[in-house]
């Protein structure tokens, strides 16, 4: 691919600087002007890369290799990371003072629901963050702690659309199985109400795996919280089965990397009244082990492109510059 080349989307006819539009997710056409902000230029192929550009190839989507790369980067990067993410997160420290200080007046009261607001933020928050820092390390740069701080506070607004739209897409799910459960829990059968239990859960499980690169395409690629949910539905075609197993095993070793911090806050306080102290500890955790789920994030959506485009690191990173 030419890198001084642009493209124009076959589809919604908008300029883009890749052969998919970033827009619509439909394919773009060499329209023959030179990009001036991107002069042509030969590009290397990236570490671990195939070096061929354009070559469809699903099988190259290995969750083996998506989670040790991510793993690498997590580990050699932890510094950094653990810094921004605890950063991030500070915020939260508030609601454990008032967790700690007024507990009964804070469950199920204001406090509490803002709580998990504040919470949401700030986890999409880093995990836009952590994906531009996550493409610059691929791209064999130090990643840039302002920079990517920058990009993801830009971000955001578009990582927040696309999680409405889910959200939406995730109510409609579960207004269609709610009636018929209902109305098997009214009629008294226990089958059919664990029936359409069980097929809600299904449903809102194979919505997960679809637009689990949302978040993703929506840094990277820039467009619009619809258009990056259906981006992220074309992505996942052909190899949602694989994104469902990479998400077990990330679900898996967060929770391994969790575990004894958990077991030591039970033994520190096994009726679970937990200090201030303990609070922000567990939240320190939390936090820190999110940035690999972050990097997985990342790691992923550039494989998925890919094996379903043959776009290479270069290519991908360069939208940031």
């Amino acid at each position: 691919m030419n890198q001084g080349m642009r493209y124009t989307c076959t589809a919604c006819g908008k300029p883009s600087i890749l052969t998919t539009c970033g827009a619509c997710g439909a394919p773009a056409t060499e329209s023959g002007e030179p990009d001036p902000a991107r002069p042509a230029a030969a590009v290397a192929p990236a570490a671990g890369s195939s070096g061929r550009q354009g070559v469809v190839d699903l099988e190259s989507f290995r969750i083996g290799q998506v989670v040790s790369r991510s793993l690498g980067i997590w580990l050699r990067n932890l510094l950094p990371f653990a810094g921004i993410s605890l950063l991030i997160h500070a915020p939260l420290v508030y609601f454990n003072i008032l967790a700690t200080r007024q507990p009964l007046e804070y469950v199920g009261a204001w406090p509490q629901y803002t709580h998990s607001i504040v919470g949401m933020l700030v986890g999409q928050l880093l995990a836009a963050i952590l994906i531009d820092a996550v493409f610059q390390i691929l791209r064999g740069r130090a990643p840039g702690v302002g920079r990517s701080i920058q990009n993801g506070v830009a971000a955001l607004p578009r990582v927040l659309g696309v999680s409405l739209v889910a959200f939406l897409l995730a109510v409609a799910v579960i207004a269609v199985f709610v009636i018929p459960f209902a109305l098997t829990a009214e009629l008294g059968s226990r089958a059919l109400t664990f029936l359409f239990a069980g097929l809600g859960a299904l449903a809102l499980l194979w919505l997960m795996v679809r637009l689990w690169a949302a978040v993703a395409v929506a840094v990277v690629e820039a467009p619009g919280p619809v258009a990056a949910v259906r981006r992220a539905w074309s992505l996942s075609e052909g190899l949602r089965m694989r994104i469902f197993l990479l998400i077990l095993v990330t679900g898996f070793l967060s929770f391994l990397f969790q575990a004894p911090f958990l077991y030591l806050s039970t033994l520190l306080s096994p009726r679970g009244l937990l200090s201030l102290a303990e609070r922000n500890a567990d939240l320190a955790t939390s936090a820190v082990i999110a940035s690999f789920g972050a990097a997985v994030q990342a790691v992923g959506y550039h494989d998925l492109r890919r094996a379903k485009e043959g776009v290479e690191t270069e290519e991908l990173a360069a939208i940031f510059d």
